[in-house]
Order: C-alpha cells, then structure tokens, then sequence
C-alpha cells in the first residue's frame, strides 16, 4: 500500500444526511446506493463542515490518505486538490476502470485497492516530518538547517493544497472540539489551553471548521467524538 495511508473504511448510512467535519485528508470512495449506479470519487480538501445526502442503506468503501498524496487525475483540474472529483467523468484508463465497477459493484473493494495501486500517488519527502513536529510544536526546529520557514511553507503548501498554518490551526481546532464535547471543563480554560485569545475566539473557530457551537458540541457529544476520534491526517499512518 502506498505511503501516506491513514485507514480503510466501510460505512452503511441508517439516515437521510450524515455531517462531514475537516480532517485534512482526502478520501478515495465507491458509494453504491439502492437503486442506482454506483458512484466512485476523490474527495477534496474540506476546510468546513457539510452535510452528505444519503439514502439509508447506502454502503460506503473508502480509502483514506493523509495529507500530501495526490491522485493522478488530479492534474485534470486546476482546482485539485480542493474539490471532489467523480472518476466516471473521466475518460482513458480511469473510465475503463469504472466501467468494471459499474459492471460488477461487488467487487469494488478490490477494484479501489487497484486503483490505489495505480493511480496514488506517496506522501512527498518531508511531508510526515512536518506534521510530526505539530504533534511538539517543533515546524521551526525541524526546518533547520534543512530548509528555510519559506521553503517549508512553500513545501507543505505544494504537497497538500494548504499551508503550514491550516494545518496547525486544524489540528488545534480538532482536538479543542474534541476536549469541550467529551469533558466539562469550562471554556475559557479549554481556550487558554489550546492558545485562543479568548473564549469567543474559541466559539469562532468551532463555528468556522465544525458548524457549530461549543454548547451544541457538548449537547451532543456522542457525534463529536465519532467524527474527531476517527482516524485523521494526525494521526500515526499504517504501514506502508
């Protein structure tokens, strides 16, 4: 499997809509819904949350990759990596290949571990180092003597379609979110911890990446830690 594997998933809806909060990786899908044909993508880089459409029953197979690996499709749109992308709008080899998913929908995990094996392109050199250093607050120190902050920036940003603050200030957000759904600690002292001004910077940035508010996370805690637990571009990769 290609560097920059975070997680393969699978995913029955049981509701109308299911919520999407930013994660920082991009997914490569095979939806199959009741009744129609199956629809295979890439998906984008989220920078706020949205809500899917789904028919309950919908099965959903998915491979999930951190920041930094591409598709090689992507070179057909100037606005990859940002956008979702559906292989059954493109010709060549990638419309050859859903053409056999379409033909034969049991078989599309297989036929998404040989896309993967085609068409994904590895996290670049130094990608993984960068969001490493996030995990001690150390970009800088890792950036020397190797390379210049501006080479960094211009680095991360070329490798993952964002620069080196989106990622800092998503992984904040994310584990921010995380601490005011699942505890009671009040929420000035959750905004000290995680270096926001104050608590109102703290319920915009909730608002900005996740749609809500701190008191609606904690009102519903149960859906906050299923989708800011979930396997992310932080998180430790699989082996290659």
């Amino acid at each position: 499997m290609k560097r920059g594997l975070v997680t393969c998933w699978r995913a029955r809806s049981g509701l109308p809509a299911m919520p999407v909060w930013p994660d920082g990786c991009r997914d490569l899908v095979v939806r199959l819904e009741p009744g129609k044909p199956p629809q295979a993508f890439s998906t984008g880089l989220e920078a706020s949350a949205r809500t899917v459409a789904a028919t309950p029953g919908t099965q959903y197979f998915g491979i999930r990759f951190a920041a930094g690996v591409g598709f090689s499709w992507d070179a057909t749109s100037p606005r990859m990596p940002a956008v979702d992308l559906e292989l059954a709008a493109l010709s060549g080899p990638y419309g050859e290949w859903y053409r056999r998913l379409y033909r034969y929908p049991e078989r599309a995990e297989c036929l998404l571990l040989e896309a993967v094996a085609r068409w994904v392109t590895p996290q670049p050199a130094g990608v993984r180092e960068f969001f490493e250093s996030l995990e001690i607050g150390a970009e800088e120190e890792w950036a020397q003597p190797l390379t210049s902050c501006r080479t960094l920036r211009r680095h991360v940003r070329n490798a993952t379609g964002a620069p080196p603050i989106f990622w800092r200030r998503l992984r904040r957000a994310r584990c921010a979110g995380l601490e005011v759904a699942v505890g009671s600690t009040p929420l000035v002292d959750i905004a000290a911890r995680f270096g926001y001004s104050d608590q109102s910077h703290l319920t915009r940035d909730m608002r900005t990446w996740f749609g809500v508010t701190p008191s609606a996370l904690r009102r519903n805690p149960g859906l906050a830690r299923s989708l800011l637990t979930a396997p992310d571009t932080f998180s430790p990769l699989k082996p290659a």
